[in-house]
C-alpha cells in the first residue's frame, strides 16, 4: 500500500523495519473511527462518493445515495471473481481468515493492516476500531460469492502463477531496493493473466495487485514499488528514474531468500556475536537482519553501532564491532553515488 507520513529526517533507529512499520500502523490507526458493518454503512452521499472516488472499482456516479450504493454493490459483484484471483498474498490470507471467523478479525500486524486497507479500496470491507484496536469486517453479502470464487479451478491456476511472479518481484526489490511499477504490471498481465497490455481490465487488476501487495509511493514519473525495509528511496533514485537491466539466476534466488550468498556468512557471524547480550524481547536474527537492511540503505559503521547499542545490554565492542564491520563490507548498497539501475524481471 501507499506510504504516507514518513519523516525524511528520521534517525537510523527509526528507520529500522520493525519500528518504521509500527509507527506507520499507529499513525493510520489513530485516525480510524469505529468499524462499520461494510464499506457503505453510515456514510452520507458525499462520504460515499469520496470513498468510491478512491476505490479500485469502476463505479458510475449517481445523484441519489441509494442509487449510488446499489450501483457500487453491483460493480463489486461484477468484478468479484477476477479480483479474487488477483488478490495480493496478504489480502488472500486475510479473506480466508475472515471467511473462517464469521467476517470479522482484529488486525495483528502491519502486513495484515495493509491487506485490510486494500480490501477497503475494493469496497469489500471496512477497517475501524473495536475495543481500541484495528478491526476489519467483511461485507456479509460477499461471504458466499467470495467462497465460491476462491473454490474455482481457474482461481487455483491463477494463484499458482501469481506465487511465482510475486517471488520474482520480491527478489527484484531486494536487489534494487525500488522499482517502477510499469514493467511488473506488463509482466503480470502476460505471465499471470495470460493476456496482453491491450486488456484494460487486466492492467487495472495488475496495478491494484502491486499496490496492495508491496509498499509503494508516488514519484515524479509514476508509482515506485519499494522493498519494505527501504525507508527513504531518494538516495536510491539519486534524482533519476530507474533504468531496467537484467539479473542473473543467482541474484534472483538470493533475492527470493532475502539474503545473498555473499551476505550470509557475515549475517550469521553477527547473530552469534550479539546472541548473548540482547535485551529482553530482542531476537538475534531479526536484529542482525535489520542492521543489514540499514547497511543496504547507506548507514555507516557509527550509525549501525548506535542502533545496535539500543538492542543489547552492553556497549558494543570487540567481537560485535568486528562483526558489524564485516557485515558492512559484505552488504551491497541500495544507495550509491552512481546511477542505480533497478531491475528487469525478464
Amino acid at each position: 500500500m501507499f506510504r504516507t507520513g514518513d519523516r525524511p529526517d528520521a534517525e537510523w533507529s527509526e528507520r529500522a523495519l520493525s519500528r518504521a512499520q509500527r509507527a506507520r500502523m499507529e499513525r493510520v490507526s489513530a485516525a480510524l473511527g469505529p468499524v462499520r458493518a461494510d464499506a457503505f454503512e453510515g456514510r452520507s452521499a458525499k462520504e460515499l462518493w469520496d470513498a468510491i472516488e478512491r476505490c479500485w472499482q469502476d463505479v458510475e456516479k449517481k445523484p441519489m445515495r441509494a442509487q449510488q450504493e446499489q450501483v457500487a454493490r453491483e460493480a463489486v459483484l461484477r468484478g468479484l471473481e477476477r479480483q479474487a484471483d488477483c488478490l495480493s498474498s496478504g489480502e488472500h490470507a486475510l479473506v480466508e481468515r475472515l471467511l473462517i471467523l464469521d467476517g470479522g478479525v482484529t488486525v495483528t500486524d502491519y502486513e495484515e493492516f495493509c491487506a485490510a486497507q486494500a480490501l477497503c479500496r475494493r469496497l469489500w470491507a471496512d477497517v475501524g476500531l473495536r475495543d481500541g484496536k484495528p478491526f476489519v469486517r467483511l461485507d456479509a453479502t460477499l461471504a458466499q460469492p467470495l467462497a465460491q470464487a476462491m473454490a474455482r479451478p481457474e482461481h487455483t491456476g491463477v494463484r499458482m502463477r501469481l506465487f511465482s511472479f510475486e517471488a520474482t518481484v520480491a527478489a527484484a526489490l531486494y536487489i534494487a531496493g525500488a522499482l517502477d511499477d510499469r514493467m511488473p504490471q506488463a509482466l503480470f498481465v502476460r505471465q499471470v493473466l495470460l493476456t496482453d497490455e491491450h486488456d484494460e481490465e487486466a492492467m487495472h487488476l495488475a496495478r491494484h495487485y502491486l499496490w496492495a501487495g508491496f509498499d509503494c509511493m508516488d514519484y515524479e514519473d509514476g508509482v515506485l514499488l519499494l522493498h519494505p525495509a527501504l525507508y527513504d528511496p531518494a538516495p536510491v533514485l539519486r534524482g533519476t528514474r530507474p533504468e531496467l537491466t537484467s539479473f542473473t539466476a543467482e541474484q534472483i534466488v538470493g533475492g527470493m531468500q532475502g539474503i545473498m550468498p555473499q551476505e550470509e556468512p557475515a549475517q550469521r557471524a553477527l547473530e552469534r556475536a550479539i546472541a548473548g547480550a540482547l535485551r529482553a524481547g530482542e531476537d538475534a536474527e531479526e536484529c542482525a537482519t535489520e542492521l543489514r537492511m540499514l547497511a543496504k540503505q547507506g548507514a555507516d559503521f557509527d550509525a549501525l553501532r548506535e542502533v545496535l547499542s539500543g538492542r543489547v545490554t552492553v556497549m558494543p565492542g570487540g567481537a560485535m564491532e568486528r562483526a558489524l564491520r564485516a557485515l558492512l563490507a559484505a552488504t551491497p548498497r541500495w544507495a550509491c553515488e552512481e546511477r542505480l539501475c533497478a531491475a528487469s524481471l525478464q
